[in-house]
């Protein structure tokens, strides 16, 4: 069993006041708990958050988004957070 985490997006005006980062540790203790991995899928935004709070990148999605006349970062990230040995 894997706990994934689907999406999460805050307002702009309320990002960098550590309402994501708490709202993801409420599920990674659940997780714990029950000793099961947690997946998500992350955005350049959110990798160096993930990745502090022990997420690893396991696969990358990049798109070319230029070529589509589009203008903005298109990585995102498949991350893995295994719970703590007890």
């Amino acid at each position: 069993m894997t706990l994934v985490l689907h999406f999460i997006y805050l307002d702009p005006d309320y990002q960098r006041k550590g309402i994501g980062k708490w709202v993801i540790q409420h599920k990674l203790d659940e997780a714990d708990k029950a000793g099961i991995p947690m997946l998500l899928v992350g955005t350049p935004a959110g990798l160096p958050l993930y990745r502090s709070m022990g997420f690893q990148e396991v696969y990358a999605l990049d798109i070319d988004l230029k070529s589509r006349g589009i203008e903005g970062d298109a990585h995102w990230a498949g991350m893995v957070r295994t719970p703590p040995q007890q």
